[in-house]
């Protein structure tokens, strides 16, 4: 899976240090979840350990510390990864439909297998998450051998490894309510096809799925990497190989499932 940017999104983005306000006070260092604050000999800050998460900002009283966005990323770049045998993307949105069509019919999806949309950061109303999920589902129908490919519309809410609301336990209910309006403006638009499906993300956890449904919303999976990392940290080598092991092949069953599903219907 290829992950892409198309507008400011959490996923893309990373704190950037001010050295002139910087008072190297190290207040930063202990709300970083990755460690790329450190105090080893001298204050350091490490970027390629920071993913984004904001927990940083409100403990700086200097004003030091800003966020870097990475740049959109480019159709041309992914055709190559296509070419060099990558089969699923996944792009990251706010609510600029127009970037996503120009970057998505730029792509050539001959070879692709999985695509997955990203929608629901917190930046996003209630009607653009709609809106969003409506135009995505008719730009994908409207591509040659659409049937062929699986489509994953991921509503995201608040992340379960970001500052917001550290303490609630309850993170998932956003997730849960994007997905709720998205599934509800798919059916009332006649598009939740066949190979169209709705998944949440973003404060996930291993109850989630069955939360959802007991709420009546009738989600299809989860995307459940932070508490699973978690997870994996607590264990051994040995043990950590295997339980990944296991969700591969979990997740290839799955996969098969959904695809046979797709066909029947």
């Amino acid at each position: 899976m290829v992950s892409v940017n198309i507008d400011k999104d959490p996923h893309f983005r990373r704190i950037i240090v001010n050295e002139d306000k910087c008072t190297k006070c190290q207040l930063c260092i202990p709300s970083c979840p990755s460690a790329a604050f450190s105090d080893l000999n001298i204050f350091s800050y490490e970027a390629d350990l920071c993913f984004g998460c904001s927990n940083c900002l409100e403990y700086c009283p200097y004003d030091a510390l800003d966020f870097e966005n990475w740049s959109a990323s480019n159709p041309l770049e992914l055709n190559r990864l296509f070419l060099l045998g990558a089969s699923a993307f996944e792009i990251h949105l706010g609510a600029n439909l127009e970037a996503l069509e120009n970057f998505y019919l730029k792509l050539d999806l001959n070879s692709v297998k999985l695509e997955s949309f990203s929608i629901g950061s917190e930046k996003m109303t209630d009607l653009e998450l709609a809106e969003s999920a409506i135009f995505i589902a008719k730009m994908t129908r409207e591509q040659p051998n659409f049937e062929d490919r699986l489509i994953i519309i991921q509503c995201d809410g608040i992340p379960q490894s970001g500052a917001r609301l550290p303490n609630n336990t309850d993170k998932d209910l956003k997730s849960i309510h994007n997905a709720d309006l998205v599934l509800k403006a798919l059916k009332k638009n006649n598009l939740l096809l066949p190979n169209i499906f709705v998944q949440i993300a973003g404060g996930i956890d291993d109850k989630s799925l069955a939360k959802a449904h007991a709420l009546g919303v009738e989600i299809h999976g989860i995307a459940i990497g932070s508490w699973l990392r978690k997870k994996i940290l607590e264990l051994n080598a040995e043990e950590a190989k295997h339980l990944c092991k296991k969700i591969i092949n979990q997740s290839k069953t799955n996969a098969e499932n959904y695809r046979n599903l797709a066909v029947q219907k």
